[in-house]
Formats: C-alpha cells, sequence, structure tokens
C-alpha cells in the first residue's frame, strides 16, 4: 500500500541529490581558477610537513570553504570541496612549486580567495531557467 508513495520519493530525492553533486562539479569545474587560487593562498604558509598531514590540508580546505559566499557554501557541500582539494593536491603542490621558486621580488601577491557568487548557480533539477 505504501511502498509505490515511498520509492517514489525516495527515487525524486536520489535524482535531486544527483543533480546537485553534478551540479556542484560543474560549479567547480567552472571556477576552478579560482578556486586553485583561494587554496593556495591558504596552503603557501604551511611547511612541507604540514602538506603531507591530511587533518591539517582537512582544516585548510574547510577554512576555505568557509570563506566561501553563503550561497555558494550552500550549494557546494563541503565534504565534495574536500574531495575536489584532495585529489587536485598533485596540481596545488606544482602551483606551489612554481610560487616559491620566483623571485620574492617577482612575486605577484597571493589574492585573497574569492569566487563568482554574483552568477546564479546552476539548477539541481535539470530543468534550464529560460
Amino acid at each position: 500500500m505504501f511502498k509505490n508513495p515511498i520509492s517514489g520519493i525516495t527515487e525524486k530525492a536520489s535524482v535531486f541529490i544527483g543533480g546537485a553533486k553534478s551540479a556542484s562539479t560543474e560549479y567547480i569545474e567552472k571556477h576552478k581558477s579560482e578556486i586553485t587560487t583561494s587554496v593556495i593562498s591558504k596552503l603557501h604558509d604551511l611547511s612541507t610537513e604540514h602538506l603531507q598531514d591530511r587533518v591539517i590540508l582537512t582544516k585548510v580546505f574547510q577554512s576555505v570553504h568557509d570563506l566561501f559566499p553563503l550561497p555558494v557554501r550552500l550549494f557546494l557541500s563541503e565534504e565534495t570541496f574536500q574531495n575536489f582539494c584532495f585529489s587536485n593536491m598533485e596540481n596545488f603542490h606544482k602551483a606551489l612549486t612554481e610560487y616559491k621558486a620566483t623571485d620574492e621580488s617577482e612575486r605577484l601577491p597571493v589574492a585573497e580567495p574569492t569566487v563568482i557568487a554574483s552568477q546564479s548557480l546552476p539548477s539541481t533539477t535539470g530543468e534550464n531557467p529560460s
């Protein structure tokens, strides 16, 4: 008697969650350079030893996520953001190495973390907003 309504709700929830995850991934890909800059700005002061410590890195990634505007934080889960960061650690190491290898007088200051939030966030329902 209740099986169909419950399974329908479960199916709709999984479609919504799946859409949210793909939209989050799409958002990360679209703003990858800004996100990378934000992460690098926090990682450049860490020692080599700390760059290998997963607990410290998790705290750094949480602090970067906390700096994002509220709509971005609500849309982009901390878990998804941390997964992105950990999967891109090799790229972050390369960027840090390049940054530290440049002459100090030639270095551009590392920008404060920013992510474009004025643009509309992707739809999580799969529908086009137009």
